[in-house]
């Protein structure tokens, strides 16, 4: 007979109380250095990006404004609208908000870490990550950055915990992709289709009899299509987003007419007899917001998406893509924080250019065409120790790790990658995890498998 070994309930309330002490650490370190440097600069971002709904929209009608959007799935708008609600600036509940899910995902890095590694290097790269330039103005940041990077983080975790025989891997895999899924429009129902499929192959041994964990993978597919159909229903067109043909056409270099990403009101002058087939809201005619910024979630928009759509490959050129590729991918390995928008950058500049020594970064030029970037040379390590591992009998939990991080980088590179640098943070805590397992391994010797002898441990 076969003896299970569990967890104790005292054990369990160790777990959890060192857990909630390490989490109160990682969020004290991210809002007192976001504080002692002066990085919570960046509240007007909110005037300008696109993806903001007008907030007197928000306020008048959330419901049609938020669940309706053509252009953009529901998260980032439902937390602003959440975060209106509050009796505090709503710039200072992102920075809370986005240290909290930096925390969760620090709190992944050390409970991953600690049971492949040790507790010792999972503290050292937990708290390294916690404080890394990129992290700490991501947390300053009022954008869908930080809520992605806990949904892939998730995701991560759920494999984990689920390739180390625990049935609640699975919730934390569902959640993360139904968090990135409603948060980017990047992340499709292609997307959660293919790492569902993953999830199940390369867990094939528990969960192919296991009808429940099936029908909630199944579950979650079906969810990721509730925004596309509800595009198809009301716009007449299946995605997440409205804005995908002109991501596509600037990222392959097709032709657009008035460029690729006009405001309603060039739209219109350039196109006076277009005319909106699908109004739904007030989104969907309003020109610009309040605050006087142009309202990219026109039906304008839209309309001119489906002109672009209508033009196929035209102007395309495999020169250009090949050349636009190659610079996305190094715009996709080169250091992430000199992209944000601080007004007071020399605050932190000591500091930040002090953490770019361990990513020994190095200068890469774009043909003869210009454009320099700063390539991380420990992020193409660690891809190269990763793909080594691959012809080396790798377990399943450096497969999945590949194959997500490949899925992300394609994504970018063979799309529209002129802001890869920032699009990479997302799945950043993931390099930091596979270096010291890597690093362990090829110590070792053994690149065969992660050490499965505590499985029944970890719940």
């Amino acid at each position: 007979m076969t003896t299970r070994l569990t967890v104790s309930e005292p054990t369990i309330s160790k777990l959890l109380k060192f857990n909630s002490l390490l989490f109160s650490l990682f969020l004290v370190i991210q809002l007192g250095i976001v504080k002692l440097f002066h990085l919570d600069s960046l509240e007007e971002v909110m005037e300008f990006h696109w993806q903001f709904v007008d907030s007197s929209l928000l306020k008048s009608a959330p419901l049609e404004t938020i669940f309706l959007n053509h252009a953009q799935p529901p998260m980032l708008n439902l937390l602003v609208f959440i975060f209106l609600q509050l009796p505090f600036n709503i710039y200072q509940a992102f920075i809370i908000f986005n240290a909290i899910c930096m925390s969760i995902v620090c709190l992944i890095i050390f409970n991953i870490l600690s049971k492949a590694v040790n507790r010792f290097i999972a503290i050292i790269f937990s708290l390294t990550y916690c404080a890394l330039p990129s992290v700490l103005l991501n947390v300053s940041y009022p954008f869908y950055t930080c809520v992605s990077a806990l949904g892939y983080s998730l995701i991560v975790y759920g494999f984990w915990k689920t390739f180390h025989r625990s049935k609640i891997g699975v919730v934390f895999f569902v959640i993360g992709l139904m968090v990135v899924n409603n948060t980017r429009t990047s992340f499709t129902f292609l997307h959660v289709a293919i790492l569902i499929t993953l999830f199940i192959v390369l867990n094939l041994r528990m969960i192919r009899h296991n009808t429940p964990l099936l029908l909630v993978l199944a579950f979650t597919g079906v969810l990721s299509l509730v925004v596309p159909t509800k595009n198809l229903l009301l716009y007449d067109f299946f995605g997440s987003s409205s804005w995908i043909n002109q991501t596509v056409a600037s990222g392959w270099k097709l032709n657009a007419p008035l460029g690729y990403f006009p405001t309603p009101e060039k739209i219109k002058v350039n196109y006076p007899d277009l005319v909106c087939r699908n109004i739904h809201t007030q989104l969907d005619i309003q020109e610009r917001k309040s605050n006087g910024h142009p309202n990219f979630h026109s039906c304008l928009v839209l309309e001119y998406s489906k002109i672009l759509e209508s033009q196929g490959l035209d102007g395309y050129s495999l020169g250009k893509h090949i050349r636009s590729i190659y610079g996305y991918t190094l715009e996709y390995l080169s250091l992430p924080d000199s992209y944000m928008f601080l007004n007071n950058r020399d605050q932190i500049w000591f500091y930040s250019e002090l953490m770019k020594l361990p990513q020994l970064s190095i200068t890469l030029q774009l043909f003869q065409y210009g454009g320099t970037y700063s390539v991380r040379f420990t992020l193409v390590l660690i891809l190269i120790l990763l793909a080594i591992s691959l012809f080396r009998k790798p377990d399943e939990f450096i497969k999945f790790s590949f194959l997500l991080l490949s899925l992300h980088f394609l994504t970018y590179t063979l799309s529209e990658g002129i802001e890869s640098r920032r699009h990479i943070f997302e799945v950043e805590f993931l390099y930091v995890i596979l270096l010291p397992i890597l690093l362990k391994k090829f110590r070792r010797g053994d690149v065969a498998t992660l050490d499965r002898r505590n499985h029944n441990k970890i719940k």
